[in-house]
């Protein structure tokens, strides 16, 4: 692992360079537990995240590519079944669950500057998922 690996929190590390090595330039990340009881706890995001820059210009197309990435090695985006149950109960029925994994492209006007985040991946989920391709699964990672 290079050194800059090394540096991120411990839960996001295979995230971030799985997502590197698809083509996309992280900038930030965090697991959402590793700060917790510490000095930063106030400003962390408490959920896993990535956060990616694109150009504004790109920034739809780049999170469609993204998306297309993730479902390509069988990470499938938008709420799991619990999370879709609890908010939508019986009018969930025939609703195509994901693995609560989220992609959101933004652009700030004032700064001039379009970011891609996804939250809900991590290293624990490309590991399931990874587990699942050994067991004979279609997802490859």
């Amino acid at each position: 692992m290079t050194r800059i690996y090394g540096e991120l929190d411990p839960g996001i590390r295979d995230t971030v360079q799985f997502l590197r090595n698809g083509g996309f330039n992280t900038t930030d990340s965090g697991d959402g537990v590793s700060k917790e009881g510490g000095p930063l706890e106030s400003s962390m995001l408490k959920v896993p995240h990535v956060v990616i820059s694109v150009l504004p210009s790109q920034a739809m197309y780049q999170a469609d590519m993204l998306l297309a990435f993730l479902d390509m090695h069988g990470i499938s985006a938008g709420p799991d079944e619990a999370t879709v149950t609890e908010l939508a109960g019986a009018q969930a029925e025939g609703t195509v669950y994901g693995d609560n994994v989220f992609i959101t492209a933004s652009y700030d006007p004032q700064t001039k500057v379009s970011i891609i985040m996804v939250t809900g991946l991590d290293d624990a989920l490309l590991a399931s998922k990874r587990d699942q391709k050994q067991k004979g699964d279609s997802c490859s990672l």
